[in-house]
Formats: structure tokens, sequence, C-alpha cells
């Protein structure tokens, strides 16, 4: 629970606590009161009416702070993920053009590497040929 749900809550009981204590008050003060039993009946009905009353304004109230606070959750959350929907296209992003540089970096290393694989090869060819053709005048020169 946040320290702002606490305070409401705070304030909420403490209405709550001073409407039932303003009205057992009142309730007391008019049972002690020496009055007529339709005075007494007509006072309590009154005290009753006001009791109503300001427990349907305390109801109206807190159903508003409610609303409020349903329409701020909701707002918030959609701010939420929409920062979240843009984060995550931002790292997609990013992903991808690590992913595209490091294919780039990979290819021109695979083009050099085959690159030096074929001078090599060409040079190992070479020294075949010149062994076999210097092997071949040997022999050629032993026979003759």
């Amino acid at each position: 629970m946040t320290t702002a749900n606490t305070a409401n809550e705070s304030k909420s009981n403490l209405l709550l606590g001073t409407l039932i204590g303003g009205a057992a008050g009142a309730l007391i003060a008019l049972l002690l009161a020496p009055k007529s039993g339709r005075e007494l009946r007509s006072d309590l009905m009154d005290a009753m009416q006001t009791l109503q009353t300001k427990g349907q304004e305390l109801m109206a109230a807190c159903k508003e702070k409610a609303s409020e606070t349903v329409e701020a959750v909701r707002e918030q959350g959609s701010q939420l993920a929409d920062k979240a929907h843009d984060m995550t296209d931002r790292v997609a992003e990013a992903s991808h053009e690590a992913i595209d540089r490091a294919a780039d970096v990979t290819q021109d290393k695979l083009e050099k590497a085959q690159s030096a694989g074929h001078r090599a090869l060409d040079n190992a060819q070479s020294t075949s040929h010149k062994a076999i053709d210097q092997a071949d005048r040997a022999v050629s020169s032993s026979k003759g």
C-alpha cells in the first residue's frame, strides 16, 4: 500500500469516526434532555436525517475520490504501457543494428580468410609444381 493510500484511508477513518461520534453524542444529548416524547421523536428524526445526509455526502465524496483514483491509475498504466512499447522498440532496433554490424564484420573476416586460403593454396600449388619439375629434371639428368 502506498503512502497516498494510507493517508486517504486515515482521512476516511477520521471522518467516519467523527460522524459516528457526532451521531452518538447527539443521540445521548437528545435522550438525556428533558423533552416530551413528541419533541424527542422529532429531534431524533432530525438527527437521523442529518446523519443520513452526512452519510450520503461522505459516500458521494468517496465515490468521487475512487473515480479520480481509478482514472489516475488508468492514465498512469497507459503511460507505462506506452513507455514499455517504446523501450521494446528501441531495444529491438539496437539489437538489429548490432546483429547487422556483427554480420558485416563476420563477412569481412570470412572474405579475408577465404582470400588468404586461396593465396595459400596457390602458393602450395606453385611450390608443388616447382618441386615436381625439379624432381623431373633430377631424374632426367641422372638417366642421361
